[in-house]
């Protein structure tokens, strides 16, 4: 029997936060890429997930539906509801309501 908090989970979420940060890096200074990913090869996926969020709504920038819907999944599958909440409070892009 596996146990759900395994290596193999922690590496998933790592590179799940990872590929959302390469998804949206464009938005953010180099410096601000760097701090996000250091958190999460600091196996600190949440506390990025968290500023990452964050970044993405003070940017003002429409975020695509597919990224909030991304950043909502992973951040309830870690047990982070109240951020699964807050990421769908982000704007989706033209056309693309929520």
């Amino acid at each position: 029997m596996s146990d759900r908090f395994d290596a193999t989970y922690y590496e998933d979420m790592r590179g799940r936060a990872r590929g959302l940060l390469i998804a949206v890096a464009g938005r953010f200074t180099a410096a601000e890429v760097a701090v996000i990913d250091e958190l999460i090869d600091a196996n600190e996926p949440g506390v990025a997930l968290e500023m990452l969020c964050q970044m993405l709504a003070d940017s003002d920038v429409p975020v695509e539906t597919r990224i909030i819907d991304q950043l909502s999944c992973l951040a309830r599958e870690m047990g982070m509801a109240n951020l699964a909440a807050r990421s769908q409070t982000l704007s989706a892009g033209p056309g693309k309501s929520r």
